[in-house]
C-alpha cells in the first residue's frame, strides 16, 4: 500500500488496522466506478466485434473476392465506419447489408441471395455432384457386369498362367535372395 496513504490516514487517530481497512475499500471503489464507466462506455457505441461481423459478410467493392474485414483499402475503412456509425443509430445487420446492395450492388455480399437466378448458383454444384456420381456408379456397374459375363463365357481365362521360363527365373532370384 501506499506509504502516503496509510501515513494521511494515521495523523487523523485512525489505528493502522483500520486505516489499511479503509485504503481497501477505496480502492475497491475505485474499480467498480472504473467498471461502470466502462460498461456505459461500451454501451454507447457498437463493439469491433459488433462491426466485423457485418463486414465478414461484405466484399470490398474494388477487390475481387476479399472480404471488407481484411481489405487494407481506404475506402474498406469508410464502409467499416459507416457500418459503426449506422449500428451506433439502431439500425439492424439486415438494414446495414440491404443499404450497402443499394450503393454498390449484390457482388458486394460474400454469399448470394437465395432468390431468383441465384439459386442456380447454389443447387448446380450439388447436382452436378449427384450426377458425376450416378454416372460413376452407373459406370463401374457396367464394367462390373461385362467382366462377370466375359469369365463366365470363358473369353477371359480366370488365373493367368506364366510360361516356364519366367516361373523358373524368378525361383532362382528368390534363392539368390536369401
Amino acid at each position: 500500500m501506499p506509504d502516503g496513504i496509510l501515513t494521511f490516514l494515521e495523523t487523523r487517530e485512525m489505528k493502522p488496522r483500520l486505516a489499511i481497512l479503509t485504503v481497501i475499500a477505496l480502492t475497491a471503489l475505485l474499480i467498480i466506478v472504473a467498471f461502470i464507466l466502462a460498461t456505459a462506455a461500451g454501451a454507447q457505441g457498437p463493439t469491433s466485434d459488433e462491426v466485423k461481423r457485418i463486414s465478414d459478410k461484405l466484399n470490398c467493392p474494388l477487390c475481387q473476392g476479399r472480404n471488407l474485414t481484411d481489405c487494407p483499402l481506404p475506402i474498406c475503412e469508410q464502409m467499416r465506419q459507416i457500418i459503426a456509425q449506422k449500428l451506433a443509430a439502431g439500425e439492424s445487420d439486415e438494414q446495414i447489408m440491404q443499404f450497402f446492395v443499394a450503393q454498390y450492388g449484390e457482388q458486394v455480399l460474400n454469399q448470394p441471395p437465395l432468390s431468383g437466378f441465384n439459386i442456380v448458383g447454389w443447387v448446380v454444384p450439388f447436382v452436378g455432384l449427384a450426377g458425376g456420381a450416378a454416372i460413376v456408379f452407373y459406370a463401374l456397374r457396367q464394367w462390373r457386369s461385362r467382366r462377370r459375363l466375359a469369365v463366365a463365357s470363358g473369353a477371359v481365362p480366370r488365373t493367368v498362367e506364366l510360361p516356364t521360363e519366367y516361373l523358373s527365373r524368378l525361383e532362382q532370384e528368390l534363392k539368390e535372395y536369401k
